[in-house]
């Protein structure tokens, strides 16, 4: 098999591939087994005709064209690996010259990693943040982990923090209704601060069946563009509300919790965790920056 290897412009290479008819042989011997099994050939048992044979009842071009597209597949892998040529993507391939009893020729176009050359990287800036879990972090997952276990009681009464009320929400700007702005049924917990500022304050006092109208301005940095740092106008029925109960932070919630003994054991592991996933978020946030160093270099 000969090779011819050419480097072209914007990281491509070209591979110019070229094999003799008796290493044809093989994916011709492929093809007319395949071929033979889909064309009938007289006196042979499907896939057991010779390629003379297949050749002689379906033409000998049909037969190159079918081992061609075998021998590409085959040679194309086989080169790049040999070559270690770090290619990237699909190849477009071209066949040169394909011909019975000559030598088949085709062409092969292909993506290639660049070749980088890093700055001085001994003089980078960036420099990892030591990370700390400070006692009300961990207080915080103690909180959500008791919301977890919590408990939840269908009540008739008014609403106040704490309780989780199901609702329905209709947004709207200048009396005109913004699209996704509706939601059905949605769970609220009351005291959760999931909302915008001031929307969880609006439910306490509400209770079954009533609804509110209120409006409120939306953060600044509020994650849709369109609401951001404006006013919304604000339609809510309450559909029901329930009294939710946290389990009392004692050794038998975390033994409940996991395979904790005590509560200093729960929060130890809670702690460990925080810690964990911080110095995680900070390993990422220290690479990013290192790039971004390399990337300006």
């Amino acid at each position: 098999m000969n090779i011819t290897v050419d480097q072209q412009p914007k990281s491509q290479i070209k591979l110019t591939v070229e094999l003799t008819p008796d290493e044809m042989k093989p994916y011709l011997e492929r093809a007319a087994e395949e071929l033979s099994t889909e064309f009938k050939i007289e006196g042979f048992r499907p896939g057991k005709a010779s390629p003379g044979m297949v050749m002689a009842k379906l033409g000998a071009q049909h037969v190159w064209e079918a081992a061609a597209e075998h021998a590409v597949r085959k040679t194309f892998i086989q080169v790049i690996r040999e070559k270690s040529l770090p290619t990237i993507g699909q190849p477009h391939i071209h066949i040169l010259k394909i011909a019975p009893d000559n030598p088949f020729i085709y062409t092969a176009e292909s993506a290639v990693l660049p070749t980088l050359t890093v700055g001085d990287y001994n003089k980078k800036k960036a420099r990892p943040t030591k990370v700390a879990v400070t006692p009300a972090e961990t207080d915080q997952a103690l909180e959500d982990l008791r919301q977890m276990f919590a408990t939840e009681a269908l009540v008739d009464r008014a609403a106040k923090i704490g309780d989780k009320v199901i609702v329905d929400i209709d947004l709207s700007q200048d009396r005109v209704a913004i699209e996704g702005g509706s939601s059905k049924a949605h769970p609220i917990v009351i005291g959760s601060n999931h909302f915008i500022p001031g929307f969880e304050d609006q439910l306490v006092g509400a209770k079954k069946d009533n609804t509110k109208t209120f409006t409120l301005p939306f953060p600044k940095e509020y994650h849709n563009e369109k609401l951001a740092g404006k006013k919304g106008d604000f339609t809510v029925k309450v559909k029901s509300v329930f009294e939710v109960t946290k389990p009392e932070l004692s050794d038998d919630f975390a033994k409940q919790a996991g395979k904790f003994t005590t509560v200093t054991e729960l929060r130890a592991s809670l702690e460990k965790n925080l810690r964990t996933e911080a110095e995680e978020k900070e390993d990422s946030a220290f690479e990013r920056a290192l790039v971004d160093e390399l990337i300006d270099r």
